[in-house]
């Protein structure tokens, strides 16, 4: 018998941060009208500096990428977990997916259940979290993050 195996070696340019998927939560506003998905990482190395957040929209309204960069992402991807916590409860929020193939970064694309739904991201520290709302034009979300 021959038996296999892979090891897989992520390597974090200077000054980039590794990160590990450590918990995910999702949430309603109901009185603000929008969707939050948390999604909180444990740092693996010594980097130096905050991820910078980056949206990049389809021009059919269906769905937004938020790129990662100045961040690694190792460990597993639990993407069917944070997908199945809220896909029975979301009105905005389709299916996301992560992709940790980007030579600068990692990648989140999200999925919108209603055309032209906004998505906002942003980066908050201490614990290290990725932050991704969707909400319609009409939202009290839309006039800004701290609503």
């Amino acid at each position: 018998m021959i038996c296999l195996t892979s090891t897989a070696i992520f390597a974090a340019s200077s000054g980039e941060t590794e990160l590990q998927i450590q918990k995910f939560r999702f949430n309603r506003h109901m009185k603000l009208g929008f969707e939050r998905l948390v999604i909180e990482f444990a740092n693996k190395g010594a980097g130096k500096s905050n991820p910078v957040i980056r949206l990049v929209p389809d021009s059919a309204g269906k769905e937004t990428t938020v790129h990662v960069s100045q961040a690694t992402l190792v460990g597993a991807i639990p993407e069917s977990a944070i997908n199945e916590s809220y896909v029975k409860k979301s009105q905005y929020f389709g299916p996301v997916s992560i992709s940790s193939d980007s030579s600068n970064g990692f990648e989140i694309r999200t999925f919108i259940k209603q055309s032209h739904s906004i998505v906002d991201a942003f980066w908050l520290e201490k614990p290290s979290r990725l932050i991704v709302d969707v909400f319609p034009k009409t939202s009290d979300r839309a006039q800004g993050p701290n609503m």
